[in-house]
């Protein structure tokens, strides 16, 4: 008689009221077969890091602002942030303990998210700038 391993599991770094309900719709369908885990405080916060909850060290993939140091025997295999910026994890020890694990942790960011619409700033404000007259 074989046994059924548990679903893998997303854990995602805010409180389940933090998304508008075709956000938290899409998230569902595409987490079919997962099992999802929020984080215990409400909201969401790109600038804080997710509040360490018994998911997380349990997690395969974390969705959210995860603190590397938070990340001790924890058994994910990939962090998807939820900003395009990266710093906290952008230091030579982060990186190293990334790539020894078995296997190793994939890091991604949101960095393309932000592409068009800075792309459709930069020409009025380029405008913008060339009618203001410089200081001599």
């Amino acid at each position: 008689m074989s046994t059924i391993p548990p679903a893998p599991t997303v854990y995602c770094g805010f409180g389940g009221d933090a998304l508008p309900s075709d956000a938290q719709l899409a998230l569902d369908e595409g987490t079919i077969g997962y099992e999802l885990v929020y984080a215990p405080q409400p909201g969401w916060s790109n600038l804080e890091s997710s509040t360490v909850a018994a998911g997380m060290s349990a997690a395969s993939i974390i969705f959210g602002q995860p603190a590397p140091e938070e990340l001790d025997g924890a058994r994910v295999r990939w962090i998807q942030l939820t900003s395009a910026g990266y710093s906290r994890f952008d230091r030579d020890e982060v990186r190293r303990d990334f790539r020894e694990r078995a296997p190793p942790i994939l890091l991604t960011n949101r960095s393309s998210v932000y592409a068009d619409p800075c792309a459709e700033h930069l020409p009025p404000a380029s405008s913008v700038q060339a009618q203001i007259p410089r200081s001599s």
